[in-house]
């Protein structure tokens, strides 16, 4: 989600007061309003109201470490040691509407997960056995909670005017990526790892093809669209899948999404000098914290753009 303002012509008047009920605030802005809005239209299917520009989706295997320690095989990495893996479908987007450029757009990322026992949010879920990752080329977020998510969809520029760090962090997301297949991702926010740990998730390129160096575009604003038909067909598509441990409550916080959890470890003794480490190396057991996605092709290679560099 990179701050897309409402449609014009949406008042949000009528929304709760930010300070009293976000959630609802931005359930009526979100659903109501703009998901309402277009099924009114008769759209169908209707479009989501963020990552709306699909790229496309790609199936495809988690597996982790066998010797995966007790203490860490929760979840879905316990159902994927003992299952030898977990059955995956992937989609990747765009975080603007399906007819803009992509370019230095927020991309996303969204895994469900097929064999995941457990309880679920609603009822008609109960024996659903999926569990899903949401993660962006961006390791924090603009705004730290859902009364400032509230405030900024009320007014985006001015609230970028009086909030300098949202400003910055809205022109750090529009960074240009080759391909959703060799970008990394975040999970943005924390997530809980048992019943007294927390955890981010990272999702990192681990090999795929090169694009298509003789392709011509079929559409320019769909460039990573045609990338993505190429370079699974083409070759073996992998990423892993890191997890990073909370280790400090103070420059670790759950309520700040912000605030970027480092992943810089200092070695002790050395006056603070820093050691650059993937995410999965916070955690007590290095070697235990890391999945990997394989991608399987679905279709043959495609042509795919090239000529855009990245500006």
């Amino acid at each position: 989600m990179s701050g897309t303002p409402a449609v014009p012509g949406n008042s949000l008047e009528t929304l709760p007061d930010c300070a009293t009920d976000p959630v609802t605030s931005l359930v009526a802005e979100f659903v109501d309003k703009r998901m309402g809005g277009r099924i009114a239209q008769g759209q169908d299917p209707v479009l989501r109201p963020v990552f709306g520009k699909f790229h496309g989706v790609a199936r495809g295997v988690l597996t982790v470490n066998p010797a995966l320690p007790p203490d860490l095989s929760i979840g879905f990495l316990r159902a994927a040691k003992e299952k030898k893996g977990l059955a995956a479908w992937v989609r990747f987007s765009s975080d603007v509407l399906p007819d803009r450029l992509d370019l230095r757009r927020t991309t996303g990322v969204g895994i469900k997960l097929f064999g995941v026992p457990g309880p679920k949010l609603t009822e008609q879920e109960s024996r659903a056995d999926p569990q899903d990752l949401v993660l962006q080329n961006q390791d924090n977020f603009f705004v730290d909670t859902a009364r400032d998510m509230c405030e900024f969809q009320q007014d985006p520029l001015a609230y970028r005017r009086d909030h300098p760090v949202t400003h910055r962090i809205l022109r750090e997301k529009r960074k240009p990526e080759e391909s959703v297949l060799t970008a990394t991702y975040w999970g943005v926010l924390p997530y809980a790892f048992g019943t007294d740990r927390h955890v981010k998730y990272k999702l990192v390129p681990a090999g795929c093809a090169q694009g298509d160096p003789h392709a011509t575009p079929a559409a320019e604003n769909s460039f990573l669209r045609g990338d993505l038909q190429y370079r699974p067909a083409a070759d073996e598509v992998a990423f892993d899948l890191l997890l990073q441990f909370r280790t400090d409550p103070d420059s670790m916080p759950l309520d700040r999404a912000t605030v970027r959890w480092g992943e810089i470890a200092e070695r002790p003794g050395e006056g603070g000098e820093a050691d650059p480490a993937p995410a999965g190396r916070h955690g007590p057991r290095p070697g235990g914290l890391r999945g990997q996605l394989h991608l399987q092709p679905l279709a043959q290679p495609a042509r795919a753009p090239t000529g855009r560099q990245p500006r």
